[in-house]
């Protein structure tokens, strides 16, 4: 969607980035979900409004990846911090709203999987964020 300056997914990353979503993400998830059901359930209410929460952080984290793919086009020297969808407020917004995401997800399914696999994802993002603001800065 948006420019980066190194290569996105190096084959090497293709299997590690298979095993979280598919491993730690989805067939944990599953086995849990599905096999180790909570006795306390959200109620239907509840359940809505996790879910306008969750649709919200996704719909921001859109915004976030256009406003990216859009930001070297328009800026003239192609670096840089955008400043819209929460980005005057973090140099990596699109990773905010992303840990958001599932973090309410996690809270909506009551999964330990779930706040495991998105424990895993908060401290990726916070070391590619770092690099990223260090290389911001410079």
């Amino acid at each position: 969607m948006h420019v980066f300056s190194h290569q996105t997914m190096p084959f090497k990353r293709v299997f590690i980035n298979s095993a979280h979503y598919w491993i730690l993400f989805g067939l944990l998830n599953s086995i849990e979900l599905f096999l180790f059901p909570k006795a306390t359930k959200w109620d239907s209410n509840d359940i809505v409004i996790l879910f306008l929460i969750w649709a919200f952080m996704e719909f921001c984290n859109f915004k976030c990846h256009l406003e990216l793919s859009s930001f070297r086009k328009t800026n003239p020297k192609g670096r840089g911090i955008p400043k819209n969808w929460g980005f005057k407020f973090v140099s990596c917004a699109n990773y905010l709203w992303e840990t958001l995401g599932w973090l309410t997800f996690s809270i909506l399914t009551k999964c330990v999987s779930s706040f495991l696999f998105t424990a895993v994802s908060v401290a990726q993002m916070a070391s590619w964020a770092l690099k990223k603001h260090k290389a911001y800065k410079k």
